[in-house]
């Protein structure tokens, strides 16, 4: 018995060598979880017309040409044996010697049957059969199907399973070369393309056309076009589908893969602006980023099926934090079937209507590409709010983008922004605008500040008198033309210079305080203020309290000139407003720098004499940084004793440093480093000549 087993495994064994033996000189390739398989040949080639016999949304053909084994093509039917069609026409004939596929088994070991057809001069020409066993795991790279080197116009797909048929990629393998990796970038009526070489090409063919129907037009471009070339002319919201060739010798290669493109005549919405969901369901809280993010790459859906919102209607709005000129809005959506569309738009300035519009004839169709409404003109304004409600007759309803058109220039070049010598100050820098007679610079946190400046200042600006504690500055500019305000650019951050660190007070400083809270381990005690460790602190427990006071004795006096403290807040009890929305929204803790009030006094002989009365400004709890020193009468002290208030915000103190007399001279604080902290002030003179 024992022996029938053994010669059983055995003759296993040879019929698994023999079949590995079958298939010649390339052997699946396993690819664990985490790694990208590396697949011969090119994806599958696009088709002007492709269908499925499984409609299910895992079921997706574009899937097996993305270049990732971790998605695909997936039909099961419960245990029962399971059938697949697949079948595509190319938009152009292309050069093929070979088929590989990429299978998938991520349950149990099955069976699988492809037979592979051709399509040539409108006939469909048997060209494979392979059988597969797949063995469970993530991906399985399976050898080259050789086929009959030819032209095709289409692939056809026949596929027999037990219990699950999983595919993963296809790709060809052609003698032909083809241009590789190509990009597109659209902009106002053009689109700039750009691709990897094929070595000798003597030119290249680029063809386009508007996705899904029309004739391809066709552009003959030098070798060298490879490197970048723009298509112009073109119709803006249409998508266009492009594809290139290289020409050698007058014989053309085989054409790159596939690319679409959306011509807008519209801006991406700046960096300050937030999108909200007003309607919700399960795809609508996390996504809706995605209207804003200045891509095209994952969508926000208003509703994703009937049973999350039979009434198909999407609702959201778009905030921003300065004002916007526009006069109409562009929207790149995907729809579920051909339908119309109906909306409202509603715009807002400092939380006032300013117009509300509404239309129901905007029609949309299947998106086997993205696609593009017309563009809704909006009365030619300024607004800081648009809220906006679709409802649609389709299955679904996907945006992937929300651009604004306007004739209001911006200044789209790279802000430049730096410390100067100051610690208060940062110089900032910029391409002119044509036509420019002056800008406006913004800057701060949640108060914003803004001068108007020459319009020379382009050449190097110094805003003067920052607050500075560790964290970065927003800087936005705009120009001013003919006396309009045109709209702002993205924003730059810039962090002052630091400021000279002082020294921690002495080994053996006994620290008490009337007010602490322990927020675990020793964070909130007093003595944290003074353990040379900067992440620990004393803390005042707001909201039980708003202020306190921590007392300093030093085992002997030191001799002092500055003090600074090394504080931060926390900001879970602040709600601020979002501008024109009449809302609010809870900060983000440890996001801004505060103004707090304090008191600090210094022991001599022991008497308290009052070195500082008035306010410093705070870090958030992220970014807590060494402020402003301090000045104080130089001299010795055997104590240090500091108030600190705030009204709305928990305070910590996470050390105390000091500057000392015996310090070398170069290191020590003086008058136009510390002085007292005031507003923020800007000299108009400040430009650079």
């Amino acid at each position: 018995m024992m022996m029938n087993k053994m010669v059983g495994k055995l003759v296993k064994m040879v019929v698994c060598l023999a079949l590995l033996a079958s298939l010649g000189p390339f052997p699946l390739i396993h690819a664990e979880e985490n790694e990208q398989p590396q697949l011969i040949g090119r994806p599958l080639p696009h088709g002007d017309w492709e269908k499925s016999s499984i409609a299910y949304p895992q079921s997706n053909i574009e899937q097996l040409r993305d270049g990732d084994v971790r998605s695909g093509y997936n039909v099961w039917a419960g245990g029962d044996p399971v059938t697949a069609d697949i079948e595509i026409h190319f938009s152009e004939p292309y050069q093929m010697n070979a088929i590989q596929l990429v299978t998938g088994s991520d349950t149990v070991k099955r069976n699988n049957v492809y037979k592979i057809w051709g399509l040539k001069n409108g006939e469909w020409v048997p060209l494979a059969e392979r059988s597969y066993n797949i063995e469970q795991g993530f991906s399985f790279i399976q050898e080259p199907i050789p086929i009959s080197p030819d032209w095709y116009d289409g692939l056809k797909f026949d596929i027999r399973g037990d219990w699950k048929i999983d595919i993963r990629e296809i790709n060809y393998d052609s003698s032909l070369p083809a241009p590789t990796a190509l990009q597109s970038e659209a902009s106002n009526g053009q689109v700039h393309l750009k691709w990897n070489p094929v070595e000798n090409a003597d030119n290249y063919v680029i063809r386009y056309r508007p996705a899904l129907d029309g004739e391809y037009r066709e552009v003959i471009v030098p070798a060298t076009a490879y490197s970048g070339y723009i298509l112009t002319g073109l119709e803006n919201t249409q998508v266009q589908n492009f594809i290139v060739a290289a020409i050698h010798d007058g014989i053309q290669s085989n054409f790159s893969n596939r690319i679409s493109a959306i011509p807008l005549g519209g801006y991406y919405y700046p960096e300050y602006t937030s999108a909200k969901a007003i309607n919700s369901s399960l795809y609508t809280n996390d996504t809706v980023k995605y209207l804003i993010d200045g891509n095209f790459k994952y969508p926000w859906y208003g509703y994703r099926w009937k049973s999350d919102n039979p009434e198909k209607i999407a609702e959201f709005s778009i905030s921003s934090q300065y004002p916007i000129y526009m006069n109409a809005l562009e929207f790149v959506i995907e729809s579920g079937n051909q339908g119309k569309v109906s909306y409202t738009i509603t715009g807002y300035r400092n939380n006032e209507k300013k117009f509300s519009i509404k239309d129901s004839q905007i029609q949309t169709r299947q998106s086997a590409d993205l696609s593009a409404l017309k563009a809704i003109d909006i009365p030619d304004g300024s607004y800081d709010r648009m809220d906006f409600t679709f409802q649609s007759t389709d299955d679904y309803l996907a945006f992937y983008e929300v651009l604004y058109r306007s004739e209001h220039q911006k200044i789209t070049s790279q802000i430049r922004a730096a410390s100067d010598e100051s610690p208060d100050n940062i110089r900032l820098g910029w391409e002119p605008v044509d036509g420019a007679e002056g800008y406006n610079i913004t800057w701060g946190y949640d108060q914003m500040q803004t001068v108007r400046v020459p319009a020379k200042a382009y050449q190097g600006y110094i805003i003067k008198d920052i607050i500075n504690a560790g964290e970065p500055t927003d800087f936005s500019i705009q120009a001013i033309i003919d006396g309009k305000e045109q709209n702002y650019s993205e924003r730059v951050q810039a962090t002052p210079k630091a400021y000279p660190v002082g020294e921690h007070v002495p080994q053996g400083t006994k620290v008490t305080a009337n007010n602490e809270y322990n927020s675990g381990g020793t964070n909130g005690l007093a003595k944290s203020a003074a353990d040379h460790d900067i992440k620990t602190y004393w803390r005042i427990p707001f909201p039980y309290s708003n202020s306190g006071m921590i007392n300093f004795a030093f085992p002997k006096p030191v001799d002092i000139h500055a003090v600074q403290l090394v504080n931060s807040h926390t900001n879970l009890y602040t709600d601020i407003p979002v501008t024109g929305t009449g809302e609010f929204r809870t900060s983000v803790k440890g996001s801004l720098i505060d103004k707090q009030k304090i008191q600090i006094y210094g022991l001599q002989n022991d008497k308290w004499i009052l070195l500082k009365d008035g306010n410093i400004y705070v870090p958030g709890a992220a970014a807590f940084g060494k402020n402003k020193p301090i000045p104080v009468r130089p001299g010795k002290y055997e104590g240090i004793m500091i108030y600190m208030e705030s009204q709305n915000r928990e305070l910590h103190l996470h050390e105390l440093m000091l500057f000392y007399n015996t310090i070398d001279p170069a290191s020590a604080v003086t008058e136009d480093v510390y002085g007292i902290a005031g507003d923020s002030t800007v000299i108009e003179d400040t430009y650079i000549q």
